[in-house]
C-alpha cells in the first residue's frame, strides 16, 4: 500500500553523504510505543511503592507487584495506538473498509 501511515528512521550508508530514508512498519510504531508505556508505568509504581517501604526485602513484592501493575496503561497505549493506525489507514486507503 503506498500511502501507508509510516514512521522513517534516517540512516547514513557507508560513504553517503545524504540520510537513506527507512521506512519503520507499522506493528514496530506500536510495540515500541507499548513497550515505552510499559518502562515508565513500571518505573513510576515502582517508586511508588517504594516510597513506604525502605526495607531491601520487600523490593521483590514491590518488583512484581509493579510489574503487574504496568500492564494496564500498556494495554491502553496498544488499544490506542492501534485505533490510531487504524484510523490513518481509513482516510488514507477508504476503498479498504469493511
Amino acid at each position: 500500500m503506498p500511502d501507508e501511515p509510516e514512521v522513517v528512521v534516517t540512516d547514513r550508508g557507508p560513504g553517503e553523504d545524504l540520510p537513506v530514508l527507512r521506512p519503520m512498519p507499522w506493528y514496530a510504531m506500536i510495540l515500541i510505543r507499548v513497550f515505552r508505556t510499559y518502562i515508565q508505568g513500571l518505573l513510576g509504581f515502582l517508586a511508588a511503592g517504594m516510597v513506604g517501604s525502605p526495607n531491601v526485602r520487600d523490593f521483590g513484592v514491590v518488583l512484581l507487584s509493579a510489574a503487574s501493575l504496568a500492564v494496564a496503561p500498556a494495554v491502553v497505549a496498544l488499544l490506542m495506538n492501534s485505533a490510531e493506525i487504524l484510523a490513518k489507514w481509513d482516510q488514507t486507503q477508504p476503498q479498504i473498509r469493511a
